[in-house]
């Protein structure tokens, strides 16, 4: 079923968010050196001199969240995904593990198919993201439950991530993280809990839970957003005819596409490569 037609602003949702109460949030150290890949530099050239003549105030930046935002390692272990945290954490049950590997196991290779068509691919998503979700609302947790999860992890913030948002928010250029993975964990990790952050200019759209009466995460808001329908749900949660030009960053081929639905004029895309050398042939 599509639940898109009810999809809400998600800026509202990120103001009512679960706050995981971490202690700190790691964040992952300078790599030097820095590989830089440009297909067509000329290109490049043009495009910055259009979306510089257009000004800032015409400006938006779109940004996916998991091994974007995060690195994909930190300290010599792998950096985890936001639902990854339960697999990787040693606090977690191995019959969540157990599950949700199988999981993983049957529906990565139907996301990493070209040859597959779109719809089924889609669908398949669509039970993938359904029965994960599942398994971590079945364990019952609290949100100090997580929060103690969180921290035993590796999960952290790719360097200069603040110094991005802050450099975003002093310029007046809004900020949209689309992400398939767990928005309360997206938020707890960028948002101080004392903040009254609810600034125009950021914007996390993404998967939130819900608390039951007794405070333990029980359900998930609709819709449920997952790796093959974030195109769809940006262009009904961005306003596309305030900002003519995006910069887009991402970690995906996919991410390349998270525009489309924006009637932008210009689009600059930053993709991490991460271990995908061959990412933009």
């Amino acid at each position: 079923m599509d639940h898109l037609q009810d999809l809400d602003l998600h800026k509202s949702r990120r103001l009512n968010y679960i706050h995981f109460p971490i202690s700190s949030v790691k964040e992952a150290p300078r790599k030097d050196p820095v590989h830089i890949k440009i297909p067509d530099f000329q290109r490049l050239r043009e495009k910055i001199e259009r979306i510089r003549q257009d000004g800032i105030r015409n400006l938006e930046v779109i940004s996916d969240f998991d091994h974007t935002m995060t690195p994909l390692y930190y300290d010599g272990a792998k950096c985890p995904a936001t639902f990854g945290i339960f697999a990787s954490s040693p606090l977690v049950r191995s019959e969540y593990k157990i599950a949700d590997d199988k999981l993983f196991s049957i529906y990565f290779p139907i996301e990493q198919d070209a040859n597959l068509p779109l719809s089924e691919k889609v669908a398949a998503m669509e039970q993938w993201w359904e029965k994960a979700l599942s398994l971590i609302i079945n364990e019952g947790y609290t949100k100090e439950d997580i929060a103690k999860i969180i921290e035993s992890t590796t999960i952290c913030l790719r360097y200069g991530v603040h110094d991005l948002r802050s450099k975003l928010k002093s310029l007046g250029i809004p900020l949209y993280i689309i992400s398939g993975g767990l928005g309360d964990v997206i938020t707890s990790l960028l948002v101080e809990p004392t903040s009254k952050d609810d600034e125009p200019d950021f914007h996390i759209i993404s998967n939130y839970f819900e608390l039951n009466d007794k405070g333990v995460i029980s359900s998930i808001r609709r819709p449920v957003i997952h790796s093959m329908n974030k195109v769809q749900v940006l262009g009904k949660s961005v306003d596309s005819d305030a900002r003519r030009n995006a910069i887009i960053i991402g970690d995906q081929k996919h991410d390349f596409h998270l525009a489309d639905n924006l009637g932008a004029s210009e689009v600059l895309t930053f993709l991490f490569a991460n271990t995908k050398v061959n990412l933009l042939t």
